[in-house]
């Protein structure tokens, strides 16, 4: 007996040290992509040119370069550089933070809604997550995005609204709603769901004197976001660049056609499919577990479906209006409120007394995550726009500055790795390269050209990009030399006979 009540207690911790498992590889996923260091992205690279040309109050003003950052994480930016530099790992430090923390506050959250037993796949689909463990190691506002807006969803269910005082109350959540406000963008979609959420409750449970309170929070937020709204982020919203950039991820806000209805479905598929997999199967079980869970709360917790599905709700109202896209890491906030829906889904099937239930529900998770992960990290190399494999390729040939063109796309991190970075003067013989626009003709720029020079590509730029500049060089020079590593590409090209 006294054997059976051990082995019974060792099957109930089971689930919590399973969810010490996921966690520990979560962070350590997270912390082997941080030390490979890979190279910046353009997006990165014109980040750390706005922190580096700018102060703490130049970085309030709308950036250059068609950025967009919320101040406090610039200047977070900012004091990291000013303490250890501009090196990748010293300015990837806070979204690295973010994408740890983002598990715990995430466990949280499960804990005090659903039984520990169901917390372990919504855990792993976000602790093994491609997307949570990419933009974890990424110099944009995207991690701290996710915490910011769970942070904000677990203090409203810490926040009992009948238990605490009233005036501390008010004072708490002004001063949280308006940090928020300058620390995330998609921060004002999650204060609106909290303050649904209480007023839900307290017209529920008719407490009237309550109400001013919220009105008066909700003022104060709604000023503090007008101000920033009007002075920062309408320009660059409104920007020709970023509203052409983001077409294909706005939504039709009303439907004209069965192409447009396609096109609405295609983006809330590729939502769900962020969140879940990619796998049909993937898709179809998250599906089922986000319809369950937003059925279940629907009817036995509507304050909490508000909570999670409110933010969700405005994003898309947002994308129909042109005004927030629908990119996966733009909107990578809404991936973990997904789950929450799933957990719940996942949690109430869980309660079934059918043995065969909860083994197949088992089995749906470990497929889930078997083809849903970024594993491969323990093995390979995360590399993507690696410009300085590039670059050490054209040293290596001793080459010049004059006799180096940059592509357009490749600019700003050619700027931060021979001008910003800590080991730019490795660089020093490179500087001085030919800088192209996006409209450059290449032709008309290698007229004059009388020995051997080479362009430096970084990204999965379109073929007929591609042969469009190929075409156009070819008019004057012939390709000579040919080097590719992840997606950077070196062309080199020799004067015709």
């Amino acid at each position: 007996m006294v054997l059976s009540d051990k082995y019974s207690n060792q099957f109930r911790k089971l689930p919590h040290v399973l969810i010490w498992i996921i966690i520990f590889f979560g962070i350590t996923l997270r912390l082997i992509i941080f030390f490979q260091n890979r190279n910046l992205i353009i997006d990165e690279a014109n980040i750390v040119r706005n922190i580096y040309e700018s102060d703490f109050a130049e970085l309030l003003r709308p950036l250059k370069y068609e950025q967009y950052a919320p101040p406090i994480f610039l200047w977070i930016e900012e004091l990291l550089s000013l303490t250890f530099g501009y090196g990748e790992h010293a300015l990837k430090l806070y979204p690295m933070f973010c994408g740890i923390a983002v598990l715990f506050v995430f466990w949280q959250i499960m804990k005090k809604l659903v039984d520990e037993k169901t917390i372990w796949l919504p855990l792993a689909l976000m602790a093994f997550s491609p997307y949570f463990i990419e933009f974890s190691a990424t110099i944009k506002q995207y991690m701290p995005d996710v915490l910011i807006v769970l942070m904000l969803i677990w203090l409203a269910l810490e926040w009992d609204i009948f238990k605490r005082g009233r005036t501390e109350f008010i004072y708490f959540w002004i001063v949280a709603g308006v940090i928020s406000i300058f620390s995330s963008m998609p921060s004002v979609f999650a204060l609106t769901a909290i303050g649904l959420y209480y007023a839900w409750q307290v017209v529920k449970a008719k407490k009237w004197n309550l109400i001013g309170g919220l009105i008066l929070i909700g003022i104060i937020w709604l000023a503090v976001f007008g101000i920033y709204y009007w002075h920062t982020l309408k320009p660059q919203i409104n920007s020709d660049y970023l509203q052409n950039y983001h077409a294909d991820y706005f939504l039709y806000a009303i439907p004209e056609n069965i192409e447009e209805w396609k096109h609405n479905w295609k983006k809330i598929e590729e939502i769900v499919s962020n969140t879940g997999g990619y796998t049909f199967f993937n898709l179809i079980a998250s599906f089922f577990f986000i319809g369950s869970g937003f059925i279940a709360l629907r009817r036995k917790h509507f304050d909490i479906l508000i909570l999670a599905f409110t933010p969700i709700l405005l994003t898309l109202i947002t994308a129909a209006m042109h005004h927030y896209s629908l990119l996966v890491r733009v909107s990578l906030f809404i991936l973990p409120l997904l789950l929450i829906l799933f957990s719940y889904g996942f949690h109430h099937l869980w309660k079934t007394k059918f043995l065969t239930v909860k083994i197949t529900m088992i089995a749906i998770g470990i497929v889930m995550i078997s083809s849903f992960n970024d594993f491969e990290l323990f093995s390979e190399k995360y590399g993507f726009h690696e410009i300085t494999e590039g670059l050490d390729y054209i040293k290596a040939k001793n080459v010049d500055g004059e006799s180096l063109f940059i592509h357009d796309s490749s600019v700003p991190t050619y700027i931060y790795y021979t001008d910003i970075h800590p080991q730019r003067d490795k660089y020093n013989s490179l500087l001085g390269a030919h800088l192209m626009k996006w409209d450059s003709d290449y032709a008309n720029e290698t007229k004059k050209v009388t020995d051997t020079v080479y362009f430096i590509y970084t990204g999965g730029f379109p073929k007929l990009e591609e042969e469009k500049r190929k075409a156009q060089i070819e008019q004057n020079l012939k390709q000579v030399d040919y080097f590719k590593k992840y997606t950077t590409f070196v062309y080199g090209y020799a004067p015709k006979k």
